[in-house]
């Protein structure tokens, strides 16, 4: 994070403490949600040896690669807050809600994780896609760049990508120093429920099948 925001602080010309704030704001729940996806897809795959000799619920797996991700971001967060501190970014109050962020952000990852590791037990060039595609995702997220710079007809684009929304949550609280409003925050919330209720939904689904195909 060191490395990073100075490099865009010379690149960009811009102050280091501006650089931590806005673009680190953005690009560690970005990694958070692309390193659960990746390691999260895999889950029910690399545990044949436990599944096939322990009676242990499917979902202990999926559990246990989102928590330990979710266990690596809030380290990064510290990480970064403590860097902030060190070039003068101003903490606010709104911190006080970065707990419930990172709850959301790690319930989304939950229900996308199960949706993955069910499907790679069914197709294993699964995790290869998502290396691919969620990339393509990352560049119409603004991460590097303010939402400002996009044509205002553009910007419905990026309002339907659901990354756009747990991105904005983070850097609401950390970068702006402000709660997220009502609908900043519900709609990522709806997301996280929608994204668990199909993770479920589909693990209830294929539950009794899944032993055969793996």
């Amino acid at each position: 994070m060191a490395i990073m925001s100075t490099a865009f602080s010379l690149i960009f010309h811009a102050s280091p403490r501006e650089s931590i704030g806005y673009i680190l704001s953005g690009l560690l729940p970005w990694a958070f949600m692309l390193e659960t996806a990746l390691n999260g897809s895999q889950c029910l795959v690399s545990a044949v040896p436990h599944l096939k000799k322990l009676f242990v619920p499917k979902v202990f797996y999926p559990l246990v690669s989102v928590g330990t991700d979710s266990i690596n971001f809030v380290f990064s967060v510290s990480g970064l807050l403590v860097l902030a501190l060190v070039v003068g970014f101003q903490l606010k109050l709104s911190l006080a809600a970065l707990p419930a962020a990172i709850a959301i952000v790690a319930a989304y990852n939950l229900g996308m994780v199960l949706v993955y590791g069910v499907g790679t037990v069914h197709f294993r060039d699964l995790p290869h896609i998502l290396q691919v595609m969620y990339p393509a995702f990352f560049y119409a997220v603004p991460i590097f760049y303010p939402m400002s710079a996009i044509a205002p007809q553009y910007h419905w684009v990026f309002l339907l990508n659901p990354f756009y929304w747990f991105i904005n949550l983070f850097r609401r609280i950390i970068h702006d120093g402000s709660y997220p409003s009502f609908s900043e925050s519900c709609i990522p919330s709806v997301l996280a429920i929608l994204a668990l209720l199909a993770g479920f939904s589909l693990l209830l689904a294929k539950d009794r099948t899944l032993i055969y195909r793996l």
